[in-house]
């Protein structure tokens, strides 16, 4: 693989994480307690603000590392590569410099990579739509304010809840991104190291249990947005039956 193309790497990991930071960060503090709807028990993981934070730091750790790793070995030093990364408890393979100067550790693109970073991507700017499109009325937390409104336009003619879709979209290609063939979990084995399956269990473990909140809450939305506003939200339900993705589900 060349070099500009190994290089293109970089900014494709940089995009899916910001879109990661964007899904996992709150674009407005908690509301008053007395604007807070009920909802599920498994409430207090998705609106626990601790979890999107350690979720962030591993994503920002695991992509400057590879960009670091990806820099080093395109420049030919793979000597400081393993120095800085053996102490890690990776497996570096690292070899003599090719006449091209390309690293020794395979690190390539792939179509998973490139499957990983677009959803990503795409999850992160279904956020952001959906953050613009409810403006204040986006919380982490189920909310129903005094002056809250139906909100049926953006993303929101396409399916109820496209916020959940993104959050589905950038977890699960922040996972294929970073799994894939040619990367630096998988080349370097960082997966069978303490330290690697460490971050990969509290990740998955967080974003599990995020995921399943959202899930089980999705109904509890349906149900405080069809008692407040009835008949408009019954007109918008017929219209928009799809929960997450439109023609699908």
């Amino acid at each position: 693989m060349g070099l500009l193309l190994l290089l293109t790497k970089i900014p494709c990991i940089l995009l899916a994480t910001i879109g990661l930071h964007i899904t996992a960060t709150p674009p407005h503090p908690p509301p008053a307690k007395n604007e807070l709807a009920p909802s599920t028990s498994w409430e207090f993981v998705v609106k626990y603000r601790g979890g999107p934070v350690m979720i962030k730091l591993i994503c920002w750790l695991a992509a400057f590392t590879e960009i670091s790793l990806i820099v080093t070995q395109a420049l030919g030093y793979q000597t400081l590569a393993k120095s800085v990364f053996d102490p890690l408890g990776t497996q570096m393979r690292v070899g003599q410099p090719s006449k091209s100067g390309l690293p020794s550790v395979d690190l390539h693109l792939s179509p998973m990579f490139l499957l990983g970073t677009s959803l990503a991507t795409t999850g992160g700017y279904i956020r952001c739509c959906c953050y613009r499109e409810l403006g204040r009325m986006f919380t982490f937390e189920m909310t129903i304010m005094k002056d809250h409104k139906l909100v049926t336009t953006g993303p929101y003619a396409w399916a109820r809840h496209p916020a959940y879709a993104g959050v589905l979209c950038t977890i699960s290609g922040i996972v294929m991104l970073h799994c894939a063939p040619g990367s630096w979990l998988i080349e370097c084995k960082v997966l069978e190291s303490a330290l690697g399956k460490g971050m990969a269990i509290i990740y998955l473990t967080l974003t599990s249990m995020i995921t399943i909140g959202l899930m089980k809450r999705m109904p509890k939305e349906d149900e405080a947005l069809a008692e407040r506003f009835g008949q408009e939200w019954k007109d918008w339900s017929q219209r928009v039956p799809f929960k997450l993705f439109w023609g699908i589900y």
